[in-house]
């Protein structure tokens, strides 16, 4: 019997969350048996009594809608740990794959929000996490008008989320020295009606690059 087969026997014994959402085959091949352990220790949901091993063990409906959201939240612990950044980064790659799968708009945004708080995290330590984080704010910028639009449509009642990626741009594209990018992500935002202080922001990068914000206005922003 070959591994691929040995892997989809198995995978079928698995239940719980993922077995639930039918990531068996991906959680025995993508994850090592010590790595599967750290996760289901780490992993913890009101929901569950502690030490029950949801993820695995158990039959019947997730408490998650989407299996993103599951993946999302087993990532979420490991974030506080710098060695379990490549772990969690696998997983919330995972949750990218899926979400792009099923044209999940929603879940992207907060998989590419989620990323970017992992590698931003420990940008000082790992030499490539500036850039990964920079490429997961790229992501979620491109798919900004598909998420307004989704948002509006099942949540009409709440307010928007956080847009992580519009901030960490603005961030990163002042330090470059890239201050007209900047301040059009800034005014972009702010049109969106993404959460934040945008007008405070184009102050801030107004200044970075040696000029005063007069105004701001519909038709844009006016220096001195």
């Amino acid at each position: 019997m070959g591994v691929a087969s040995r892997t989809v026997r198995k995978s079928a014994n698995i239940g719980g969350e993922i077995g639930f959402f039918r990531l068996g085959p991906w959680w025995l091949s993508a994850l090592s048996e010590t790595e599967r352990k750290h996760v289901e220790a780490l992993y913890y949901h009101p929901g569950f009594l502690k030490g029950k091993r949801p993820l695995t063990r158990g039959r019947g409906p997730s408490v998650y809608p989407t299996e993103c959201d599951l993946l999302m939240a087993m990532a979420r612990p490991l974030v506080r740990w710098a060695e379990d950044r490549g772990l969690a980064s696998r997983i919330l790659g995972k949750s990218e794959e899926c979400a792009t799968a099923k044209g999940n708009v929603i879940a992207l945004h907060f998989t590419y929000e989620a990323m970017i708080a992992l590698h931003e995290k420990w940008k000082k330590l790992f030499r490539d996490a500036e850039d990964a984080a920079f490429a997961a704010c790229y992501k979620q910028t491109r798919i900004t008008e598909q998420v307004l639009e989704a948002l509006h449509e099942r949540y009409p009642m709440r307010p928007l989320p956080l847009h992580g990626g519009y901030e960490l741009m603005v961030t990163m594209l002042t330090e470059a020295e890239n201050y007209a990018q900047a301040m059009t992500i800034c005014a972009k935002a702010k049109s969106q009606g993404w959460p934040g202080d945008w007008v405070a922001r184009m102050q801030e990068v107004a200044k970075a690059s040696g000029y005063a914000v007069r105004y701001i206005s519909p038709a844009g922003v006016a220096h001195v």
